[in-house]
């Protein structure tokens, strides 16, 4: 594989994580039956591990800007998780604007590496 594949390959799954949780978060908002702060918790933190572990392995492949967006956005969603636990705080909000911007990173992507 060349060094382009690999990028087009880290790429690509980026933008899969990044409207995963954009259409999961979609899928929970529209349901009918209330999803559970536990559900929602494990889906903020597992895409907030995931985000981080992005931001850290693929660092060399991508440009500042773009780390430096997918870090936020973790620590973001580490902030909500927090704060969903210590004050009452809508989860499905909380989600939401976590989910908006992880779809605005994905909708200016290529705009991180010209």
């Amino acid at each position: 594989m060349t060094t382009f594949e690999k990028d087009e390959d880290s790429k690509a799954l980026i933008k899969n994580a990044l409207l995963g949780f954009n259409q999961q978060w979609e899928s929970y908002r529209q349901r009918d039956d209330y999803p559970g702060d536990s559900e929602i918790d494990k889906m903020l933190e597992s895409y907030e591990k995931l985000y981080m572990d992005i931001s850290v392995k693929l660092r060399d492949l991508l440009p500042d800007k773009l780390t430096t967006e997918l870090q936020n956005l973790a620590f973001m969603m580490r902030s909500k998780i927090h704060t969903m636990k210590s004050i009452e705080y809508d989860p499905l909000e909380s989600a939401g604007e976590c989910a908006h911007k992880a779809f605005e990173i994905y909708n200016n992507f290529d705009d991180y590496f010209k």
